[in-house]
């Protein structure tokens, strides 16, 4: 079976997404050529995998299961203990039914808790089919302070599973699109970052959604870039909210200074067309 089952079918008629770039990030093997290389492993963690409760073969396709495999370093046991451990996550917090919602159109704003977080907390993601999947905030835009005052980490959890969900099936959506496995672009733009931007309570909320959802999504983060970060920032990043956070999101970010260094720059612009960068990161994008 290819890569993409019968979504990549439904998928077959779409053109490519405007402004992706071909870049050195998306040459090499194709979802095809990956599920064939890794046939047996993929054979045993099918086999422990259909046990499972909740496993569906039409659901739990060779896609889905090949991102548990690369993410465990093809060791099908642990790649089967990360899935049983996604689909319990999955059933208990009605992950499917989100998923169902965003596959049928559900827009940001209609996320629970949209209009106490969003203004407090503006993140800006790209939306199903509009090519490499991205999600950008400003330091300056954040209120970090007044949002720990209005919203508890419960709130933030279940609209962080309302986001993460979304950005799964966008990048689903671009993996089956394209043949070739995609993955999300975080991007920060701290500038005007300081002691007074930054707040613990705001931290730890974070790494509560990252614990609870970090087996559920294996190959979701692509790059994490803070971008424009002051010596402040880069202190507190390196000392207080690295150790935080999941691992394998630590292993995939950067601080980078993409308006005065050429070759952070560059280094976007490999992952993100220019016409979809923002202007604070050196793109076209306001």
């Amino acid at each position: 079976m290819g890569c993409c089952g019968s979504a990549a079918a439904a998928n077959a008629g779409l053109a490519p997404a405007s402004g992706r770039n071909e870049t050195a990030e998306e040459i090499g093997p194709t979802i095809d050529e990956l599920l064939a290389k890794h046939a047996g492993a993929l054979a045993e963690l099918r086999a422990i995998a259909a046990a499972e409760d909740g496993y569906d073969a039409a659901k739990h396709d060779g896609l889905h299961l090949l991102r548990f495999l690369l993410s465990h370093k093809l060791n099908a046991k642990l790649a089967a203990k990360a899935f049983a451990t996604a689909l319990a996550w999955r059933r208990a917090n009605g992950i499917d039914a989100i998923a169902d919602a965003v596959r049928g159109g559900l827009k940001q704003s209609q996320f629970p808790h949209y209009a106490k977080i969003h203004p407090r907390l503006p993140f800006h993601f790209s939306e199903l089919g509009a090519g490499q999947p991205t999600m950008f905030f400003s330091v300056r835009e954040l209120r970090l302070t007044e949002l720990m005052r209005e919203m508890t980490t419960a709130e933030y959890v279940l609209y962080s599973q309302y986001i993460s969900e979304h950005i799964h099936q966008t990048t689903d959506f671009e993996s089956r699109r394209t043949g070739r496995i995609v993955k999300l672009v975080r991007l920060i733009d701290a500038t005007g970052i300081g002691l007074a931007t930054l707040n613990m309570k705001y931290i730890s909320a974070v790494a509560a959604a990252a614990r609870g959802s970090e087996d559920a999504y294996p190959q979701l983060l692509g790059y994490f870039f803070l971008c424009n970060a002051g010596r402040a920032a880069r202190t507190f990043w390196e000392t207080a909210a690295r150790p935080l956070l999941p691992s394998r999101m630590v292993e995939k970010s950067a601080v980078l200074e993409p308006l005065t260094a050429e070759a952070d720059l560059r280094r976007l612009l490999a992952l993100v067309p220019r016409s979809k960068l923002p202007v604070q990161l050196g793109g076209e994008k306001i």
